[in-house]
């Protein structure tokens, strides 16, 4: 009966140490997904930006004042494509 006892809780105890193992392992995420999530919500960033600046421009309907409001947004996509439209 004692030895019944000691397996159970030796079976108990590997489970649970596997379980421990496994939310460690699904916790910690490796460099490259933590790259790729940086790279997505950069990108969606910048296509956030982008859908911004165009809205912008249609918004002034051609007023170079309310043009000029908008170059900082376009300004903002350049930096971060590295290109200029100067």
């Amino acid at each position: 009966m004692q030895r019944a006892k000691m397996a159970d809780a030796r079976v108990l105890a590997t489970w649970l140490a596997t379980a421990l193992l496994m939310a460690l392992i699904a916790a910690c995420s490796s460099p490259e997904r933590k790259a790729a999530k940086a790279e997505a919500e950069y990108t969606e960033e910048k296509t956030e930006t982008l859908r911004d600046y165009k809205r912008c421009v249609e918004r002034a309907k051609g007023d170079e004042t309310k043009l000029k409001a908008c170059e900082p947004l376009l300004k903002a996509v350049e930096a971060t494509s590295g290109t200029s439209s100067d």
